[in-house]
């Protein structure tokens, strides 16, 4: 993207505070998950499948769960946006659609990617998050998938700028890049 648009200057942010895409002044921001705010267009660019998993020893101590009723004596890694929000529990999909979630005991709450996994590969618990954030440490081992029959909800991922009448064309361009 760059090579093909040598005069434009790229400020990549991958923290996990959720900017204020207006008020902080940015032309657009990828994110994950829903998105609920009316002074935004949020274009959508995919779905992320989301995957449960923990780590070999936690599975050791704890036993591989086959089913809903297995998690019982489990533990979740719980992540939050915000602390003391609620507790959202291990997500699963109903047979006629849609999906709910079932309240297991939270081991530790972070509100950190990558502490959510390590708190994970550290044995602490389950946790369900996209895919292609824990494609390196399920190859390697460090964590197992569980559950594969009941995935939790896809996350959305989406493309989101301000609403105005005008979007400038460094926007359209990253738009047209990522399709």
């Amino acid at each position: 993207f760059l090579q093909a648009h040598p005069g434009l200057q790229v400020e990549l942010g991958a923290g996990e505070r959720r900017v204020d895409v207006v008020r902080e002044g940015y032309d657009c921001v990828v994110r994950t998950g829903d998105v609920a705010d009316p002074s935004l267009v949020a274009r959508r660019l995919g779905m992320a499948p989301v995957v449960s998993c923990a780590s070999p020893g936690y599975l050791a101590r704890h036993g591989t769960p086959r089913s809903l009723e297995e998690l019982a004596g489990h533990h979740l890694v719980e992540f939050a946006v915000a602390f003391g929000q609620k507790r959202e529990g291990f997500e699963y999909p109903l047979p006629g659609g849609g999906h709910a979630s079932l309240e297991i005991p939270v081991a530790i709450t972070v509100d950190n990617g990558e502490a959510y996994v390590g708190a994970a590969v550290a044995g602490l618990g389950l946790i369900q998050l996209p895919r292609f954030a824990v494609r390196e440490a399920l190859a390697a081992g460090r964590l197992v998938e569980v559950l594969p029959e009941l995935p939790a909800a896809p996350m959305p991922v989406s493309l989101l700028y301000p609403l105005q009448r005008h979007v400038p064309r460094r926007v359209r361009e990253v738009m047209d890049w990522l399709g």
